[in-house]
């Protein structure tokens, strides 16, 4: 007999075991897409979370440098006048939050609030030493992008003491 010739038995046969298991494959296909699509929205919905984590990082990283150079511009100005200048809405305040402040975080709150080291309960290298200085706190408040407004602002707060060069230890 030939191989490659079918009578009508071989198929009927054939046929028959086929009958049994019609659409199986069709059903694993099925369930095996549907596995791959999960796999996919949760790929995406971890795009999502990283994206929204990474934008929060970055006006996170933001405000810290703003209230570093904030507090630097201060070490090197007049200490004698830095309450006027610097504390809230002090004229070096409104013109660093214009200039700097405003463009990267827009709509934010950016106070500095200055009192003497003598008449606060503080641990610095400036009380410890003797001398008198200046305890800043420079604070820094927005909404985060993605929330709607009526949340908590984030914030993020500064502190540092400033020496008086004009004390001698």
């Amino acid at each position: 007999m030939n191989p490659l010739s079918f009578t009508k038995n071989s198929i009927a046969i054939k046929r028959g075991k086929f009958t049994q298991q019609s659409g199986v494959i069709l059903i694993e296909v099925l369930v095996a897409i549907l596995i791959f699509a999960l796999g996919i929205l949760g790929i995406i919905g971890l795009y999502a979370v990283t994206a929204k984590t990474s934008v929060d990082a970055a006006i996170r990283a933001d405000a810290a440098q703003l209230a570093d150079d904030v507090i630097a511009l201060m070490q090197v100005s007049d200490f004698k006048t830095l309450s006027a200048d610097f504390v809230s809405p002090g004229t070096k305040t409104a013109d660093f939050k214009t200039g700097r402040v405003d463009p990267l975080l827009p709509s934010a709150e950016f106070t500095v609030v200055v009192a003497d080291v003598d008449t606060v309960a503080a641990v610095s290298s400036v009380a410890a030493s003797g001398g008198s200085g200046k305890l800043v706190t420079v604070t820094a408040k927005w909404l985060t992008p993605g929330r709607d407004g009526t949340s908590v602002k984030s914030q993020h707060i500064s502190r540092t003491a400033i020496a008086n060069p004009f004390t001698t230890l």
